[in-house]
Order: structure tokens, then sequence, then C-alpha cells
């Protein structure tokens, strides 16, 4: 059914931040031992750049389906008063 997929849609894509945000983590250790990463550094032929995109893609996507989820629910989640809630992440 559309709201469950939807519900999934949302699950998904907000906790993909999750596995993102660690690999990401990985990522630049990884570089930084192998001195392919240097933090500011906007080099193309350097791992920053890209691990900094993939970053700020996932945060972006993450925040944007929460906000999603918040719209959907928010007539039935009003009295636990989700906002304050929502606005702490």
């Amino acid at each position: 059914s559309r709201p469950k997929a939807f519900l999934t849609r949302c699950k998904i894509n907000i906790l993909q931040f999750v596995l993102v945000k660690p690999f990401c983590t990985f990522l630049a250790w990884v570089l930084t031992l192998c001195d392919r990463y240097h933090e500011g550094s906007i080099d193309f032929r350097q791992g920053y750049v890209y691990v900094a995109l993939l970053d700020n893609f996932s945060v972006s996507l993450s925040l944007y389906y929460l906000v999603l989820f918040y719209m959907a629910t928010n007539n039935a989640l009003a009295p636990h008063k989700p906002l304050a809630k929502l606005l702490c992440v």
C-alpha cells in the first residue's frame, strides 16, 4: 500500500545516514593514512572533496525525509508536540 511504501522510504532514507557517516569517517581515516585526505583542501585529486560531498548528500537526504515524515504525521502526533523533538535532531 502507498502509506506503507512511504513510511518504508522515509525509514530507509533517514537511517541511511547511520551507515554512511561511519563509512565516511572510516574512508577519511584510510585516505589520511595513504596521505590522500587533507581536511579543508579543495583538491579533486585528494579524497576530502568526495568524502565531504558524500557526507553532505547523506545529511541532506536524511533531513529532507525527516521533514517529509514530520509533515505527513504532524496531525497524528500533535498531542506529543513533535516539532521540538524534530528540531533537536
